[in-house]
């Protein structure tokens, strides 16, 4: 490892954009000295706090000026991307102290990307993880209401969902502007954040998409703050990157600031007083329950390309070693899964192999060990985009459709042929052990849907306009995304960054990712195993965070500290289990279009994609349904897609799996 490991750090959770929105704003407006911001895309006129509508002093470009103005070093680096120079030109005109570079591969044609997500303020404190500054990302979590709000309100009739994620705004303050999109709806103008020149053109108050009749797409968010020394070795990592540039290099665009050299900046780190950023870090309200203190260690991925000397996977390694190391339960949040248990076709990482390996010695040893993949069921790009089935096939292949998925190579190994044909059901996880033990007790794969309903949508001509041949209807669904990845290991160590799983994220030589490792230094002892009669020690703030994040996929209250406590627990992983089955088919028969495992070919998902008005319910069948959601969490469509022939999907694999990850 490049850094080192970092001891008695304080550490923030935020697991959603509103929570770490705010909290960067604070950090910032607190600066003395500097502000390093490394990420793939901005948007300069985000607004990051909203409390009851926008607050024109917490705009980030505003935020910027003013401490630019002030004397702070504002310095950023961006992914070199098409449409990126009016970005930066944007925010170099703030003040003389604001500079911008972009950082890319100079091979014509790569895809490989600056990823990072990291915002350092006075090298003291970091933020790292998921959630970029960009539109569409300052997303809200909400405690579901409670039954007698619900019993006596007819527009709280859809269950805890859309109280977690809204799909809708009509305030136009909670997602004001371009912040209010759906990738999914757009056509590719629009990617969560500005890409094309003729829409940033319009600027960021501009909608993207008709908020009377387009739902919006939300995000599943992680980010974490870092107070100490770790935050310095992330610091270094930025500026590693920046002084990496030739001593006079210069911004080759035209107008005001032409020709502007980019200045060097200091190694030495500078001597602030912790305490005000401490208060700082701290935001208010529900985030400031998750403070802990950790040991923490930087981990990064990076290539030559990115201004590094040597290339560096230690995300990839780290994750590797804490896999195999589990002991009890893995919880792995990622926004991509590509990665075979055997090495093939272009395809390096050995996270797939690490988890098979894991799960395999818990099955032989028949040990109480639980793994829960969380995975979206496609990226944030309409269906029509090629590269987006490509994705959807890879997640496939990585976890049930062919000889070296996951789920396969499982089967393969534990279970005859004759035990396959003597049962009847054809999910996978229904399997058997000798022992007659099921594979759900090892291995749950699950996704995240919202649903909400749009009053009187189909009154409005832009509505009618687009959908003029189809029944009209009120109640909307959308997949959740799912934005960078977070490792959870026995609820006391943890992985959190902007990297996917994949090897354009994992291999070093590619993409440039930026992740942090945390043990957690409290420690409390829970009930553990599949009864609940043993013991186990958990991190006090890991803990709170992964009961955090399962509160969120139930529907149970955030702060809910003891349903969701013991991963290992029987009843626990009933609960999971029997909510992402029955969400999943709530969802498939009110909404026939969404993917699910039923649909084995292309074919099969188009014809369900023709006739999925004809066979909708009516729309008072459909608010009872939607009535009986609980939270989030739907069964990954295990399946999906699983009799198509690969090549034929995506053309000659080894090439396409290359673009693609």
């Amino acid at each position: 490892y490049e850094c080192a490991l970092r001891r008695h750090q304080v550490v923030q959770y935020f697991i959603s954009g509103q929570e770490y929105f705010r909290a960067a704003a604070e950090a910032m407006l607190a600066a003395q000295e500097s502000i390093y911001i490394s990420a793939s895309a901005i948007a300069p006129e985000l607004y990051l706090v909203r409390d009851g509508g926008v607050l024109q002093e917490f705009r980030l470009d505003i935020i910027l000026q003013r401490k630019a103005r002030a004397g702070v070093a504002v310095r950023i680096v961006l992914a070199k991307t098409k449409f990126v120079e009016y970005v930066s030109t944007r925010l170099e005109l703030l003040h003389e102290n604001v500079e911008v570079v972009l950082r890319g591969p100079d091979r014509i044609g790569s895809t490989w990307s600056l990823h990072q997500n990291a915002v350092v303020i006075d090298s003291t404190v970091s933020f790292v993880g998921g959630i970029p500054f960009e539109a569409g990302q300052c997303e809200r979590v909400r405690d579901p209401p409670d039954d007698d709000a619900m019993a006596g309100n007819s527009d709280l009739l859809l269950g805890h969902t859309p109280y977690r994620y809204p799909l809708s705004d009509t305030t136009e303050w909670a997602f004001p502007g371009s912040s209010y999109v759906n990738p999914l709806e757009t056509d590719g103008m629009h990617r969560g954040h500005l890409v094309e020149w003729p829409f940033y053109s319009q600027g960021i108050f501009s909608d993207a998409e008709a908020r009377t009749c387009t739902e919006r797409m939300p995000n599943s968010q992680i980010m974490v703050a870092v107070l100490g020394e770790a935050a310095e070795d992330l610091a270094r990592t930025f500026i590693t990157m920046w002084n990496s540039l030739p001593e006079n290099f210069k911004r080759e665009e035209s107008g005001d600031i032409s020709q502007r050299l980019i200045r060097t900046l200091p190694v030495n780190m500078p001597n602030v007083n912790h305490v005000a950023f401490r208060n700082a870090l701290a935001s208010r309200g529900d985030a400031a329950a998750l403070i802990g203190h950790c040991d923490v260690r930087c981990l990064r991925s990076c290539s030559p390309w990115a201004g590094f000397a040597n290339a560096e996977a230690s995300i990839h390694s780290q994750m590797l070693h804490l896999i195999k190391g589990a002991e009890r339960t893995i919880h792995l949040e990622t926004s991509s899964f590509v990665s075979f248990v055997l090495p093939q076709n272009k395809v390096h990482n050995r996270i797939a192999r690490a988890l098979f390996d894991r799960i395999s010695t818990a099955i032989e040893q028949d040990q109480d060990f639980h793994v829960v993949l969380q995975i979206p069921v496609q990226q944030p790009s309409p269906l029509e985009d090629n590269r987006t089935l490509s994705g959807i096939m890879f997640t496939a292949l990585s976890l049930y459709h062919g000889s070296g998925s996951l789920i396969a190579k499982l089967l393969e190994r534990y279970f005859t042929v004759d035990d396959l044909d003597a049962l009847d059901s054809a999910n996978p996880f229904a399997k058997m052990t000798p022992k007659g033990r099921r594979l759900s007790e090892f291995l749950q794969i699950v996704t995240m849907y919202t649903t909400d309903n749009f009053r009187d949508r189909h009154k409005h001509t832009s509505y009618r306009t687009r959908h003029a041949a189809t029944k009209p209807s009120n109640f909307v669904v959308s997949s959740i995304n799912t934005c960078g990845t977070v490792l959870i290991v026995d609820d006391r160590l943890a992985v959190i960054g902007s990297h996917g799983i994949s090897d354009r994220s994992l291999l070093g030589n590619r993409d440039s990712d930026v992740a942090v490792v945390l043990s957690d230094r409290e420690k409390r002892s829970v009930a553990a195993g599949a009864l609940g009669n043993q013991t186990a020690v958990v991190g006090t703030s890991i803990h709170r965070l992964r009961m955090r994040l399962w509160n969120k996929l139930l529907g149970l209250p955030l702060d809910d500290t003891k349903t969701t406590s013991n991963m290992q627990a029987k009843q626990v992983k009933l609960l999971l289990r029997q909510t992402a089955q029955r969400n999943a088919a709530i969802l498939h028969r009110v909404f026939p279009s969404l993917q699910h495992s039923q649909y084995l070919t292309i074919d099969a998902f188009n014809k369900a994609l023709v006739k999925k008005n004809e066979s909708r319910p009516s729309e008072q069948q459909i608010k009872l349904f939607l009535k009986e959601l609980r939270g989030t969490v739907a069964a990954f469509p295990v399946g999906f897609l699983g009799d198509e022939e690969v090549e034929e999907v995506v053309g000659e694999f080894g090439n396409s799996i290359t673009k693609a990850q």
